[in-house]
């Protein structure tokens, strides 16, 4: 005699695998979405973008206080000291923007001198509170002499 009691199991149903898989691919793509969300905004935040000085003139109104980065050279005669930092002014040939340098410039500053100032528009004057001073990447320690820019009285930094 068998006991059909014991040899008889009521077959449990799984849960099916699918529904299982399903909340982790769905968590890995909410995940996924989530980190390339923030990385992406947070490039778009950060990027600092370099214009040229006629440029930077041009789109003025339109930059209104978003922080780029503005190259050209230094104006000569216009380096002035004030409490705060310097005062001057940069050209590329073709336009000229008032700066405002808060802090202390490099020790390579001076007249001529080809730079890019990193701040914002205030008005009709760059507000920066960064100075990089530009130059070439080969250096010789022979003298050069190189012709000055017919508009600026400066070397062309294209020569430098």
């Amino acid at each position: 005699m068998t006991d059909t009691a014991e040899t008889t199991e009521t077959p449990t149903a799984d849960p099916p695998r699918r529904a299982f898989k399903a909340r982790y691919v769905v968590a890995l793509v909410v995940c996924a979405g989530a980190i390339g969300w923030l990385v992406v905004g947070g490039l778009a935040q950060s990027a600092v973008y370099l214009r040229e000085v006629s440029d930077a003139v041009e789109r003025r109104e339109a930059m209104g206080d978003k922080t780029f980065r503005m190259a050209g050279q230094v104006v000569p005669g216009s380096i002035d000291e004030v409490d705060t930092g310097v005062q001057f002014a940069v050209t590329d040939g073709k336009a000229t923007a008032d700066v405002d340098l808060f802090g202390d410039p490099p020790d390579l500053f001076e007249e001529c001198a080809p730079v890019v100032v990193e701040g914002s528009w205030d008005g009709e004057t760059f507000a920066a509170d960064r100075l990089l001073i530009r130059h070439g990447n080969e250096y010789s320690a022979e003298e050069r002499v190189i012709p000055a820019r017919e508009d600026t009285g400066c070397p062309d930094p294209e020569k430098l």
